[in-house]
């Protein structure tokens, strides 16, 4: 009768060393990308125009300012200020741009789409303005990433068209 009191004993006592290393029903789950959702994000771009079959003689300094919804989609906030050096014209272009993009398992770049309406103030003719274009995003940390982007932006009468190409840098919040 003591070796069936005794393994009694031993099995409560070893039970309750093995239920004490399971995890509690109220323990937070592992986060299941690198990459947290609902982030904001404030960017700086660079670069040209390329339009009529040639590159104008012009600065192009874009920043950015959104918010990542969801890993499908964005919403940004973009100011351009355009300088052409030859014809001295410039302008200041704000737009709101909706992003659909596609986060690719194990590997840090993100291709996207985007669309969007603003309005231009420029020396030759302040006008509303719409844009569609894409893009590639390389993260390089979980806070910033690298982006080259193209749009193609243009008045709604389609009278000063530009294909516009930047590469900048992104910082999430």
């Amino acid at each position: 009768m003591k070796c069936v009191k005794y393994a009694l004993i031993a099995t409560v006592i070893g039970g309750s060393a093995i239920a004490a290393d399971l995890p509690s029903k109220d323990m937070p789950r592992a986060p299941t990308s690198v990459t947290e959702d609902n982030s904001w994000y404030a960017g700086l771009a660079v670069g040209g125009i390329y339009s009529e079959n040639s590159w104008y003689n012009n600065a192009r300094i874009s920043a950015s300012f959104g918010y990542e919804m969801n890993s499908f989609t964005r919403i940004e906030a973009t100011y351009d200020y355009k300088h052409n050096n030859h014809s001295n014209d410039r302008s200041h272009t704000g737009m709101v741009n909706g992003i659909a993009q596609m986060k690719l398992p194990f590997i840090s770049v993100v291709p996207y789409a985007l669309a969007g309406t603003g309005y231009r103030l420029a020396d030759v003719k302040n006008e509303a303005v719409w844009n569609v274009g894409g893009g590639v995003r390389y993260e390089i940390t979980s806070n910033i990433e690298i982006d080259g982007r193209y749009r193609y932006l243009s008045d709604y009468n389609r009278h000063r068209d530009e294909n516009i190409f930047t590469i900048g840098a992104t910082y999430k919040f």
